[in-house]
């Protein structure tokens, strides 16, 4: 929850966030059950909450890598990102 707060008092204007939740958005339907966002995780799942940290942790690395130096959806290296996700899946928590 405080995470969250923190979200929308600080970030909701900046527009690298906004390249970011718009990246996590197209991510999680490119890759429904291997991309799955924090916040839906902990909000409509009954995952564990140290699950849905971990995820978030290494989405958040991986949004930050895909959107550096970039500031439209047109200059995201998707093939990238689904190589990421896909070698990525072996050590990370399962979303069962």
């Amino acid at each position: 929850a405080e995470d969250n707060y923190i979200e929308m008092r600080d970030l909701v204007a900046d527009a690298d966030y906004r390249l970011r939740k718009r990246v996590e958005a197209e991510l999680a339907r490119r890759h429904p059950g291997h991309f799955v966002s924090r916040y839906e995780l902990v909000s409509f799942t009954r995952h564990p909450y140290a699950l849905a940290q971990a995820r978030g942790v290494w989405q958040g690395a991986l949004l930050a890598r895909l959107c550096a130096g970039k500031t439209e959806l047109s200059q995201i290296d998707w093939t990238a990102a689904a190589q990421a996700i896909q070698q990525d899946l072996a050590s990370l928590p399962a979303l069962a």
